[in-house]
């Protein structure tokens, strides 16, 4: 089916108070399981300062994007392969047979030299709304390749807690516990059945930042030029499971591994989501106390531009929703609290918990899609 692209994006940046995390560790030293950590630049003083800071890794956050988009997939009955229901994203990055027992059908049009390319990245897409959206990479004799929809940021610590040193790593001491077992063990057996470990936790605000492209789930854009695409109600239905499945991770983290014993302690702060067409707009990233109205007069600046190179005003559309919780700092809530509220070309809303913003910016989406769709039939 071939259809128009819609250009309408969803860009969001956000803060989150996580307190005793040890979601994404790196190789271990000796029995201490190491923290991520990176090397961020702050400018204090009149100055840059590099500070050594724990962070959570773009791929730990996209994981966790996908098994939520998948677990959604198959409550809602949006198709997914098997492969991404369990949480296992290989994406069709490997080619064995073995691997394709419930795709046979699949495996010989992706090992078929003969069929085009975007023939083949659709015939994933049609399968799968995870590769859909976060794409893939199948490693044919000609690779077939999908961009993803989505981009996320590293989860980093807010600059302007760095600055005041309000974040921590420690090291926790951990037995495993087994005298029996031990007693009965050969001597210097490894590894041993009664053992001690340290586990490095950390506690910050963290940052992250991401941006979606709704508009392109669902279809492929060949090398004529031509798209094709899903069904209306398929592409729609898919773009909201999109923005569902953020709104999940936002609202109760999933990142990473050791949740089973170190489950964070995960608080959403406060962000900004902006759905706009037919451009997408970035939000400041919260490294700054006044990011939520920075982001607000940039938009305003960027529709002047928009303006200014003959882009219609009925074509030109942002949406934007601002949430922010009683435990954030003094000086955002300030900043967010005297934001005003507006409906012309900008729409702004405020919101005092993340759900109700994404409850709004579901309604948008569905809003702007279901019209470009029922528009754009051919």
């Amino acid at each position: 089916m071939s259809a128009k692209v819609v250009p309408l994006y969803l860009a969001a940046t956000f803060r989150v108070l996580v307190n005793v995390e040890a979601f994404n560790a790196i190789e271990p030293l000796g029995n201490v399981i190491r923290h991520r950590k990176a090397s961020v630049a702050v400018s204090r003083g009149g100055s840059i300062e590099i500070v050594t800071v724990p962070t959570a890794s773009g791929e730990a956050l996209r994981h966790a994007y996908q098994y939520a988009l998948a677990q959604l997939a198959a409550l809602r009955g949006v198709p997914v392969c098997s492969w991404c229901r369990r949480g296992e994203f290989i994406k069709h990055g490997v080619l064995v047979p073995e691997l394709y027992q419930d795709e046979k059908d699949l495996y010989s049009i992706l090992t078929d030299n003969s069929r085009p390319i975007d023939e083949k990245e659709f015939e994933v897409v049609k399968r799968c709304v995870v590769e859909d959206v976060a794409g893939f990479l199948a490693p044919a004799r000609t690779p077939v390749k999908r961009t993803s929809r989505i981009q996320v940021s590293y989860l980093v610590p807010s600059m302007v807690e760095v600055k005041r040193g309000a974040f921590a790593v420690d090291i926790q001491f951990h037995v495993r516990h087994a005298p029996q077992a031990q007693a009965k063990a050969p001597q210097n057996v490894q590894p041993s059945p009664q053992s001690i470990y340290y586990v490095e936790s950390a506690s910050a605000v963290y940052t992250f930042s991401t941006v979606l492209d709704i508009g392109g789930i669902g279809i492929v854009v060949k090398s004529d030029g031509s798209i094709e695409s899903l069904d209306s109600k398929e592409r729609l239905a898919r773009a909201l499971l999109a923005v569902e499945a953020l709104a999940e991770v936002v609202k109760s983290g999933g990142i990473g591994g050791k949740q089973s014993n170190y489950m964070p302690h995960w608080v959403p702060l406060s962000g900004v989501i902006v759905v706009s067409r037919p451009v997408k707009f970035v939000p400041t990233p919260p490294h700054v106390e006044n990011y939520v109205s920075d982001t607000i007069i940039n938009v305003k600046s960027q529709i002047d531009t928009l303006k200014s190179i003959d882009i219609k005003d009925q074509d030109i559309k942002i949406y934007i929703a601002v949430f922010r919780s009683e435990l954030e700092v003094d000086s955002i809530r300030k900043d967010i609290d005297g934001v005003k509220e507006e409906k012309n070309t900008i729409v702004v809303q405020k919101f005092d918990r993340v759900a109700e913003a994404f409850k709004w910016i579901i309604d948008v989406v569905k809003n702007e899609m279901s019209t470009a769709l029922a528009l754009g039939k051919s």
